[in-house]
């Protein structure tokens, strides 16, 4: 065809004669030479994606699959979708159809459907080329120092596997279409595992057994004459490895087989039963050199994983499916677990498939390149979060360090806009200035007030109002709970005057001396605490729930217990009908809320004091005055019922 159509447009060669002389269809020439048709192209209708956007997403899919995180086909045709929607292309149903993935798999033929094995994410993130090189730095060092770069059977590795009594079933030849096929399995899932240890030129030592049980009657079941010769065997409740059998097998198994020729190097994990002290101890005093991988890298380190356990499990999979298969009478149990392990160790664990592990793992010959570039593909991954995260946490780090400190002096910077700002006590005069509207101050009460004001709020509005009346008149050293309410008043009472007094003064309250009940108000208090730092929420609702405790119960006729209780009532009395009274005493009685209130008008955002007292939360704030404003509401409610009955009386005589 190329030839054809030269000749048709360099040397002036008709179609037809060209279509004659190189035997090619007169259409397609004709479609080719007008340009209609590329040159090159397929035969067969036009793709709906061109060839470079289908070699994109066959790239795309290609390295993500490299990464651990390939597509199904599912995803693939969903991403396909999507991909040509981006470009303006279009499928019929709006996603591409089977038909289009079986063309997709003929134009490229370097992509198909693949079973990928499973691995732990961990093992992914542990794969780091850093870590991975101070590994081989580590093995050289040691090679070097011990003189065995040519003593290929003096480097050992030692690792665990496991084999189930319920083996999985291999292929079988059956119908085509067949939608029940089964196989005869055990059904016992009991594990056995095996420890086995190779060393670099090929040779193997007799393997370790440990099956579950509890005694040495738990090899009773086992035929030991029929498994390999030398075996040992050990026990455990779980049937897994733990260290007292590691260090048993590396004293009556590993030392007496490797021989007197010393020293000798040792590369096995980091699991539980290898790194303790004992096994070290015992390995330092025989001249053996131990060196452990690093974390989660054995399927890519350790020559026993790499190309010897494999086809020791594939072995003995096929030998159960043999026996269950030639005998169909027989299962794979105890009684026959050692002919079958006998086989597959003869037919798996050869001299080949161990060098060729340590060979793959770079230990000998040495060779760190003899890791594949693959092999960290998938730390990338994490490698991209991590930096990213570290990314953040510097930009965090760098706008916390424009964050102003909470210190003694007052602050003389200007604040941001809506920036809150944190202020020293001496920063509020008694006559407070106008502030400017981009920084706005909100003063909280402190630790006693708001005591006082949970205090309060579990006593009755006669009590309060008895309590108040007593106030600077009687000592009722009888009532605890009057006493306890006094001293939180004086104690407000002092804090308000020193912090209106003086600008420059601190609080200085020994509140150790107050208790209620169990709880003393120091318990307020955190050491050590700075004024920035706020009142643990649950301190308050322990000690209103030991104040529920100490105030006892109203009696049912409502009467004050206190020997006050007649001068209260006649004070009561006078006050309805002295309104000038009345309201001396209810200035006088709200003398303190009104402190409160004065200090709380001055502004709106949150500023933190730099008092002795924690501050509290808002939300603390809003609930005291809440309960402030049901005990205000009982008190006037009982003196209006006070002034109804009295002009009762005066009516009805």
């Amino acid at each position: 065809m190329a030839a054809a159509i030269q000749a048709v447009r360099d040397q002036h060669v008709s179609q037809r004669q060209a279509c004659k002389t190189f035997c090619v269809p007169r259409c397609t020439l004709q479609s080719r030479v007008s340009g209609k048709v590329d040159i090159g192209a397929k035969a067969g209708r036009r793709t709906v994606m061109p060839p470079e956007s289908e070699e994109k997403l066959v790239d795309y899919a290609v390295n993500r699959a490299a990464m651990g995180i390939g597509f199904g086909r599912q995803q693939f045709l969903g991403y396909a979708a999507k991909f040509a929607q981006k470009h303006h292309l279009k499928f019929k149903s709006g996603i591409p159809s089977l038909r289009w993935w079986r063309g997709m798999k003929k134009r490229h033929n370097r992509i198909t459907l693949r079973q990928p094995e499973g691995t732990a994410a961990v093992r992914h993130q542990c794969m780091e080329k850093s870590k991975i090189l101070k590994y081989f730095d580590t093995v050289k060092s040691v090679l070097k120092e011990n003189e065995l770069w040519d003593k290929a059977h003096l480097i050992w590795n030692m690792d665990e596997t496991g084999l189930q009594l319920d083996h999985r079933p291999g292929k079988v030849i059956a119908t085509k279409g067949s939608r029940y096929l089964h196989a005869r399995t055990s059904g016992n899932r009991e594990t056995i595992t095996i420890i086995a240890a190779i060393n670099a030129a090929g040779g193997t030592m007799p393997p370790h057994v440990i099956v579950k049980g509890k005694t040495r009657r738990s090899l009773n079941s086992f035929q030991l004459d029929d498994a390999p010769v030398g075996t040992t065997w050990s026990w455990s409740d779980t049937g897994w490895t733990k260290q007292g059998i590691a260090l048993l097998w590396f004293t009556k198994s590993f030392l007496p087989a490797i021989g007197h020729e010393r020293p000798q190097v040792l590369i096995l994990d980091g699991h539980d039963s290898h790194n303790f002290l004992e096994l070290i101890d015992t390995a330092i005093e025989n001249n053996i050199s131990i060196i452990e991988l690093p974390a989660h890298t054995s399927n890519w380190l350790q020559p026993c994983d790499r190309t010897v356990f494999g086809p020791f499990k594939v072995a003995y999979r096929n030998a159960c499916d043999e026996l269950m298969s030639m005998f169909p009478g027989t299962l794979v149990s105890r009684s026959t677990f050692c002919g079958l392990l006998k086989r597959a160790w003869e037919e798996a664990v050869t001299s080949a498939n161990i060098q060729s592990g340590f060979r793959a793992c770079g230990v000998y010959p040495f060779s760190p390149d003899s890791i594949p570039q693959e092999a960290f593909l998938h730390n990338q991954l994490y490698a991209s979060t991590t930096s990213s995260g570290a990314d953040n946490a510097s930009t965090t780090s760098s706008g916390a360090d424009n964050v102003l400190p909470v210190t003694g002096e007052p602050i003389t910077e200007e604040a941001p806009q809506g920036t809150p700002v944190s202020l020293n006590l001496s920063d509020v005069s008694e006559d407070p200035q106008p502030v400017a509207s981009s920084v706005t101050v909100s003063l909280t009460p402190t630790a006693p007030q708001i005591t006082l004001e949970l205090f309060e709020s579990q006593l009755s509005s006669e009590q309060l109002q008895c309590y108040r009346f007593c106030y600077g008149k009687y000592d009722i050293t009888t009532d605890n709970t009057y006493m306890t309410w006094k001293q939180l008043k004086l104690l407000c009472e002092s804090e308000s005057s020193e912090v209106l007094g003086a600008a420059d003064s601190r609080v200085d309250s020994d509140i150790s001396n107050i208790s209620l009940g169990d709880i003393s108000l120091s318990d307020l208090l955190v050491d050590g605490t700075e004024a920035s730092e706020i009142l643990n929420q649950s301190v308050l609702l322990d000690i209103t729930n030991h104040i529920e405790q100490q105030i006892p119960a109203n009696d049912g006729d409502g009467q004050c217990p206190n020997p006050c209780g007649s001068e209260l009532v006649n004070e009561l009395k006078e006050n309805s009908s002295n309104p000038g009274t009345s309201e001396e005493s209810t200035t006088r009685n709200n003398e303190n809320e009104q402190n409160l209130m004065q200090r709380s008008e001055l502004t709106s955002t949150p500023v933190s004091l730099n008092l002795s007292d924690t501050l509290v939360t808002q939300n603390d704030v809003q609930n005291s005055q809440r309960r402030k404003q049901e005990i205000k509401g009982v008190g006037d409610s009982t003196e209006e019922t006070a002034k109804d009955e009295d002009s009762r009386r005066e009516r009805n005589p």
